[in-house]
């Protein structure tokens, strides 16, 4: 039996990468003055993401009803859901900042914080991670070039007290991000 600590390290890496799929999956609407489809665009990456985790996650906060803009909702089930896999509660925003990527202006970002369920926890395991994937380096004028695609992003375990800052350089020629709508993979 796998610990659970051990599997945290590898999803970590998985959350991470759905706020990154998530600022990607905007490009198509930078600039183009429509907040609602950019909005839609990340939280179907970030759900398509989810879809290949092996997770039983519940989305504890989530965006979207405030202002009646698309999002991932309270109560929401995301994950495998596969017997024994770890469930945890997942507070996020697949796109802070929308009307910025909407006018094609920096300083917007997708963010995710997960905990294990208070049922999964051990003595020695409480806050699994913060994670926040900012695109504020693809919605800078310098973010994209050529096609390559550039993304910043900080990941933080509370248990170990570890900071991550992790660059990324997506070829956008070879990229392909795991959509919910079509339950297949698209270019970017």
């Amino acid at each position: 039996m796998r610990h659970h600590h051990d599997i945290e390290r590898q999803i970590e890496f998985d959350f991470l990468r759905a706020t990154e799929i998530a600022a990607l999956n905007t490009l198509q609407w930078l600039g183009k003055g429509q907040k609602e489809p950019a909005d839609a665009a990340a939280c179907d990456a970030i759900r398509g993401m989810f879809d290949l985790v092996d997770i039983r996650g519940e989305i504890t906060i989530g965006e979207g009803i405030k202002d009646e803009a698309p999002g991932l909702f309270k109560g929401e089930k995301v994950g495998s859901w596969s017997e024994g896999s770890p469930r945890f509660e997942i507070a996020l925003d697949p796109v802070d900042g929308t009307t910025n990527v909407a006018k094609g202006m920096p300083n917007s970002l997708s963010c995710i914080a997960a905990a294990l369920a208070p049922a999964m926890q051990t003595s020695d395991i409480d806050l699994y991670a913060g994670i926040g994937g900012a695109p504020e380096a693809i919605l800078s004028a310098a973010g994209v070039r050529g096609n390559v695609a550039t993304t910043h992003s900080v990941l933080m375990r509370n248990r170990s007290g570890t900071v991550r800052f992790v660059e990324a350089h997506h070829d956008l020629d070879r990229k392909t991000i795991h959509l919910r709508s079509t339950r297949a993979e698209r270019r970017v």
